[in-house]
C-alpha cells in the first residue's frame, strides 16, 4: 500500500509544480511518470490491487492535466 500511496503523492507534486507554473515540471515530467507508474505497479504486485490501479490511472491522468496546465 505504501508504494501506490507514493505514487499518488508524486502526483500530487507533479500537479502542484504545473499550477504554480515551475520550469521543474517540464524538466522532469517523464521522470515523475516513470516514478508513479513504477510505484503503482509495485502496489498493485504487492497486494494492493485496486490502489496500484488507481496510481498508474491518476498518474497518467496528473501528467496529461500538467501538460495542460502547462501549455
Amino acid at each position: 500500500m505504501g508504494a501506490a500511496v507514493g505514487a499518488l503523492l508524486t502526483n500530487v507534486a507533479v500537479l502542484a509544480a504545473a499550477l504554480y507554473g515551475s520550469e521543474m515540471f517540464s524538466a522532469n515530467v517523464f521522470d515523475t511518470l516513470f516514478i508513479g507508474i513504477v510505484l503503482g505497479v509495485a502496489g498493485y504486485f504487492m497486494g494492493a490491487r485496486k490502489l496500484g490501479v488507481a496510481a498508474v490511472v491518476v498518474t497518467v491522468v496528473a501528467t496529461v492535466i500538467g501538460a495542460v496546465l502547462q501549455q
